[in-house]
């Protein structure tokens, strides 16, 4: 009987521990609706083209795309600062280190030689209604903040790469 109630609660015990951390994407969205973060290191410039997913049809100003970007970038340790580009307007000075495009749009203009990051928006919303607004295009709120995290995980990625070849 002791055993069996020894071996019950090891059970117990274990089942409880798991790993209790929270997965990527909810630390993701929990980070993209932080509005309290310092800001870190040398300031890096990311235009993105207000087209597509990340126009930011049909939501509050706090809610889109642009807003939610620049301190997600901020609690991965990058000082961003995020840009707005109308499509087919000229890059703004100081020109930016990376655009960031929806890959729904053909073409993104004269980029001066600054790289393009090119996110999948129609493939991270695809099959998953409650992500998209009712014309089933658009992404709705939530859906901004599971393409804020990806978007996030690339243009860190994406920066890291280059200031390890600026080196």
């Amino acid at each position: 009987m002791r055993a069996t109630l020894t071996l019950l609660m090891l059970g117990f015990a274990l089942a409880s521990c798991g790993s209790g951390a929270p997965s990527q994407e909810v630390r993701d969205r929990e980070i993209a609706r932080s509005d309290t973060l310092p800001v870190m290191g040398q300031e890096r410039r990311v235009a993105v083209i207000a087209q597509g997913s990340f126009d930011g049809t049909g939501l509050a100003a706090e809610q889109r795309f642009d807003s939610l970007l620049e301190p997600a970038l901020r609690a991965r340790g990058i000082n961003a600062i995020i840009v707005l580009l109308p499509p087919g307007k000229p890059l703004p000075v100081p020109k930016p280190e990376l655009i960031l495009a929806d890959s729904r749009i053909s073409g993104t203009g004269d980029t001066a030689g600054v790289p393009v990051l090119r996110l999948d928006s129609a493939g991270a919303l695809a099959g998953k209604p409650d992500l998209v607004q009712a014309d089933g295009q658009h992404p709705n709120a939530l859906g901004v903040e599971t393409l804020v995290a990806a978007a996030g995980r690339q243009v860190a990625a994406e920066l890291s790469v280059q200031a390890v070849g600026e080196k």
